[in-house]
């Protein structure tokens, strides 16, 4: 094994954990082969210093913390290199449809104010998608959010 990619990994897993695609990206930037990468990473997810299972369930519990919607976790989880089988797994594991609503409708008036006109509605249905909540989602709150702006006109 590679001493020097060795190295480079375990200091670019300092700071923060890291997916084993991660690490060989890092790797790969540093101009090590494809020879000296695959036995670092081997070896760092036989210390488990690289387990993306663990760093995938504490990503989704942690983007959820933050508000953010199932489409964008996903989507940052497959850039990080995590199986679609996992992730899918992971989000059913966490994330209800309806606490999914519930967050989604939180964010939404938060984003639209009080007596949102129809250009905040629009803000906040972007402001959703950009957190990767589906359509059906967005729909579900701009329609509460008319329904609770046309109670408070009356």
């Amino acid at each position: 094994m590679n001493e020097n990619a060795k190295d480079a990994a375990l200091r670019y897993l300092g700071p923060r954990d890291h997916t084993a695609k991660e690490v060989a990206s890092h790797l790969k930037e540093k101009g090590f082969s494809a020879e000296d990468i695959e036995p670092v990473i081997a070896f760092l997810k036989d210390c488990r210093y690289v387990d993306d299972e663990d760093f995938a369930q504490r990503f989704v519990i942690m983007s959820i913390e933050k508000g953010r919607g199932p489409g964008r976790i996903r989507h940052d989880l497959e850039e990080k290199g995590i199986p679609s089988s996992l992730i899918r797994i992971l989000l059913e594991e966490h994330y209800e449809a309806d606490h999914e609503k519930e967050l989604a409708l939180d964010l939404g008036r938060k984003k639209a104010g009080e007596n949102p006109e129809e250009k905040d509605l629009a803000r906040a249905g972007r402001f959703l998608a950009s957190r990767g909540f589906g359509n059906s989602t967005i729909h579900y709150v701009l329609g509460v959010l008319r329904k609770e702006a046309r109670m408070e006109d009356e």
